[in-house]
């Protein structure tokens, strides 16, 4: 558990209550805020693991969006859960970001999924934004609202709060379809020298993600955005048609199951009577832009 002092300004936090009886924890921040404030305020158990999923479902035919369930469901979300990982990802009711959420929620699956979302783009119960474009998904267990109005704001803390609920412990970014939004957080992500996190590209998946793929193997690409991000980052390509088992295996070789996931899982058991004291991501309580064309 994290023990630093939070500051005397520190950003506000609340409850946001969904429909159905589902609730979630959430915090407003800036933009240039530090994503240990937001561990510190959601308490979270760090370091663990962390992964982050950047993209969408747009342009997809109805065989890719099945496969891309199935590597959702069986793959990540099935992975995440069993070895203890953080995912991050758009927060939002849409493509892929809709799938996680929902599959987290169905399987009442414990592992912290948190949404990281420009505020002036979403809406909530009790938060109408008269420019959203998106609502917030149920299934996520913490929401972390950005100030901005622009998709593409929420970026920087996406990615910097994968760092910080890493530290030492492995990190990862999966690529699935996406945007120019999902380009961007591939880019922050990948272009930090020591810091960067290495990726996986959904290859099949569309967009952004098959373009990022196709620049790698062929070496040719007229972006110069992702010209930096293929030299400078840690890429490796899955195709959709592998499914999910295959991805899985690639998880494992990253994560190091047999050392890492299981330290930290050691670290994530808290007792009960710590439980009932902390907003925890395994707490008895826990119930594209990012809309899916641009994510």
């Amino acid at each position: 558990m994290t023990h630093s002092s939070l500051p005397a300004n520190r950003p506000p936090t609340f409850t946001i209550h969904f429909a159905d009886g589902h609730f979630a924890p959430a915090v407003r921040v800036k933009q240039d805020d530090d994503p240990q404030t937001i561990i510190d305020l959601f308490n979270l158990l760090v370091p663990c693991p962390a992964l982050f999923i950047s993209g969408g479902a747009g342009a997809m035919t109805p065989d890719d969006i099945a496969a891309t369930r199935d590597i959702i469901a069986d793959g990540i979300a099935d992975f995440a859960e069993k070895h203890r990982l953080a995912v991050v990802d758009g927060g939002t009711d849409s493509g892929v970001m809709q799938m996680l959420g929902q599959v987290r929620r169905e399987r009442r699956y414990r592992f912290p999924l948190i949404g990281v979302a420009p505020i002036g783009r979403v809406s909530y119960p009790g938060h109408e934004s008269p420019d959203h474009e998106a609502i917030l998904h149920e299934g996520h267990s913490h929401f972390v609202l950005v100030e901005g109005n622009q998709w593409g704001d929420e970026s920087p803390m996406l990615v910097n709060l994968v760092r910080k609920l890493s530290l030492n412990k492995p990190s990862l970014g999966v690529l699935i379809n996406g945007g120019l939004i999902a380009e961007k957080d591939v880019y922050i992500a990948t272009t930090q020298g020591e810091n960067s996190i290495p990726m996986i590209v959904l290859e099949g998946s569309g967009r952004k993600a098959d373009e990022i793929a196709t620049a790698l193997s062929t070496g040719e690409t007229e972006s110069k955005i992702i010209k930096a991000i293929i030299s400078g980052g840690r890429i490796t390509v899955a195709s959709i048609k592998a499914g999910a088992t295959a991805l899985r295996e690639r998880l494992m070789m990253h994560f190091d199951v047999d050392d890492d996931l299981q330290a930290s899982a050691n670290n994530l058991a808290v007792s009960d009577a710590d439980r009932s004291r902390l907003v925890s991501p395994y707490s008895a309580n826990d119930p594209s832009s990012r809309s899916s064309s641009n994510s």
